[in-house]
């Protein structure tokens, strides 16, 4: 019985086929076409019998031989599309089509059917093709190195979609004097996915990874991990909107007891003259205000002198994260939290150093017969100052606290997606992207 081979592969073979003829015609025109033309064709044999794995490169090969003949890249992405490679499809279709732009005008009519089916191969398969981002932790060691399918990944390609062809995929980390660790998954057409990996700390019990390293290891992605130069300019920034924000804040509600001030008190040259009870509270709650507003403004103009510093002194053979939301956050609120703590304390200072003034200034007496407290003027102001103060310090204070509980809570969990849910064939979707130990991540992604 004969048996019929499917129509789609009947067109690739002819198709690939009209390749053959003119390779095997330029037998005599050298040792390497006459090896292209026989690889060729030991290739066209192999692709009939959709031995892919041995056929995809033998295509390639002969185009390496002979590269004036640019259709053993046609061939080859032939070749890689039936196979179901489809990124490597896309790229060597791509490929071909710039070699025959590439070539004489005389030569490039004989290609024109075949460029056009490559431009079609591009936009048909190019939606389906996977991207795949690899990340590592924020808070991984430093000098992990990262593998994906065997290749050594460089600072650059991380934190990067990239184009991959669909099926298992394997991705290693690998901190120094740790073992690796590998993570196994498969991509389906279209999908985009994540991976965050975790690098791990050197154990005791681990050998020396110096003595073992290959000798001048190229440029991967061993700089990437914790560096000063990242928590100095996210830390930096953090300081400077807090100062920013508590400034604004603390001058504004200064600015805002001006009018009770003036109503209140009698001024002549900017001297105060006099002032009634409720004159004296509001001037010395609002100098301390005041004073609180140019400390914190103080306080975020350095830190965002320190940032910017930082940023712009990076050098080149430095570690260099990649902007990431989560670090960012984190880093930033440690440095608001440890201006909080600071702040606070400076503030608590001045709230105790007024005490001395307050018993020195005030004392008890009576009016209308009952025991009150009087105090004279400085005394006045100082207590009212003083509660300013300490409301502030006592604020910072639990400000300072929840900035540092909440940035080491960004930096521990950072969400590590293991499943990506969305592919470019949702319409519109929201919800987790991933459900782990180490936290959720949300995400929302639409097309129109």
């Amino acid at each position: 019985m004969r048996v019929r081979r499917p129509i789609h592969v009947v067109v690739l073979t002819l198709s690939i086929a009209t390749l053959a003829t003119p390779a095997a015609a330029q037998v005599g025109g050298g040792q390497n076409e006459a090896s292209a033309a026989a690889l060729f064709q030991e290739a066209m044999n192999l692709f009939e019998k959709k031995q892919f794995d041995e056929t995809c490169p033998k295509f390639l090969q002969s185009y390496e031989l002979d590269r004036t003949k640019p259709g053993g890249l046609y061939a080859n992405a032939e070749c890689l599309a039936e196979a179901g490679k489809i990124a490597s499809a896309v790229a060597r279709y791509g490929e071909y089509v710039r070699a025959v732009d590439e070539l004489p005008p005389e030569r490039q009519a004989v290609h024109n059917d075949r460029k056009a089916r490559a431009k079609e191969q591009i936009t048909a398969l190019g939606p389906d093709v996977p991207e795949l981002t690899i990340s590592l932790h924020s808070l991984t060691h430093l000098g992990t190195r990262v593998t994906h399918n065997g290749e050594a990944l460089t600072t650059e390609q991380l934190d990067k979609p990239r184009v991959v062809d669909p099926g298992e995929h394997r991705v290693t980390s690998e901190a120094p004097g740790a073992p690796p660790v590998e993570e196994r998954f498969t991509l389906q057409k279209g999908e985009k996915r994540r991976v965050v990996l975790k690098g791990f700390k050197p154990s005791a019990n681990v050998s020396n990874p110096v003595d073992n390293a290959a000798p001048n290891p190229p440029k991967t992605s061993e700089s990437r991990g914790f560096d000063f130069s990242t928590a100095g300019t996210y830390a930096g920034f953090g300081v400077g909107a807090m100062g920013l924000v508590v400034g604004t804040v603390t001058g504004a509600i200064a600015i805002s007891k001006k009018g009770l001030f003036e109503s209140e008190c009698s001024v002549q040259n900017d001297v105060v003259i006099s002032c009634t009870d409720n004159g004296f509270m509001v001037w010395g709650s609002g100098q301390a205000l005041q004073t609180v507003s140019i400390m914190a403004f103080g306080f975020g103009l350095a830190g965002a002198v320190t940032g910017t510093v930082f940023k712009l002194t990076t050098g080149d053979g430095e570690a260099k994260q990649p902007f990431n939301v989560w670090r960012l956050g984190g880093y930033g609120a440690l440095g608001a939290g440890g201006a909080g703590l600071v702040l606070g304390a400076i503030t608590g200072a001045m709230a105790l150093g007024k005490r001395g003034t307050v018993y020195e200034g005030c004392g008890y007496g009576t009016r209308a017969g009952v025991p009150v407290r009087e105090c004279d003027e400085e005394a006045f102001k100082a207590a009212h100052s003083g509660q300013a103060f300490g409301a502030v310090s006592t604020g910072a204070f639990i400000a300072g606290g929840v900035g540092l509980a909440l940035g080491a809570g960004l930096l521990l969990f950072e969400p590590t997606p293991s499943e990506s849910v969305w592919t470019d064939k949702n319409l519109f979707a929201i919800g987790p992207t991933s459900l782990s130990l180490n936290g959720m991540e949300i995400g929302v992604q639409g097309r129109w």
